[in-house]
């Protein structure tokens, strides 16, 4: 097929590849990327808590040397990596403009687990966000951390099973002609 109709098989690959350029070129295509990644099931918590982390230590650092609030969420709304959290910290922002609590925003879309949720808002009303933020910003990396540690530990036999399944493949692949060309030569002679 290759031999013969290599320029379909050319021109299939092409539109493929500008298919998903053009997928994952638009806003919803980023969008429902993003929603798969965080779907999977180690790899997606550990993305999300990755970019919560990010929010938290940002936010809090920027609070504890004396930024605004509102000016502080903006801030950390482009550092955090996903477009899901991005979105969640803009409403949080218009909520606060509003007079309103930042947790009630951030509790839409189930991107925050709800043990960070309580602790937000209970040190939004202690007055100590930026503390509590660069708490959990800790805690949550050090969790993050262990977990990921314990992916690699398990993957660690699996990628090596991998690894000896295609070298014996190969060589079964470079033994198999030299044992077919030996027992046609014995049968030759």
């Amino acid at each position: 097929m290759l031999r013969g109709y290599w320029y379909l098989v050319l021109v299939a690959g092409i539109g493929v590849g500008a298919l998903a350029w053009g997928a994952f070129g638009s806003e919803q295509g980023r969008r429902w990327y993003e929603n798969w990644r965080l779907r999977i099931p180690v790899v997606g918590t550990a993305l999300r808590l990755l970019a919560i982390t990010r929010f938290c230590r940002i936010l809090g650092t920027l609070l504890s040397n004396g930024v605004p609030l509102l000016q502080a969420l903006a801030i950390s709304r482009g550092a955090t990596g996903s477009r899901l959290l991005s979105e969640r910290i803009t409403d949080a922002l218009e909520s606060v403009r509003g007079g309103k609590p930042l947790t009630e925003p951030l509790r839409v879309g189930n991107l925050f687990p709800e043990q960070i949720l309580a602790m937000i808002r209970v040190a939004e009303e202690s007055n100590r966000l930026d503390q509590v933020l660069l708490t959990i910003a800790d805690t949550v990396e050090r969790r993050t951390n262990r977990q990921v540690d314990q992916v690699v530990r398990l993957l660690e036999p699996l990628i090596l099973c991998l690894v000896a399944m295609a070298i014996g493949f190969l060589a079964l692949g470079l033994l198999l002609p030299i044992f077919t060309m030996a027992s046609s030569l014995g049968r030759a002679s």
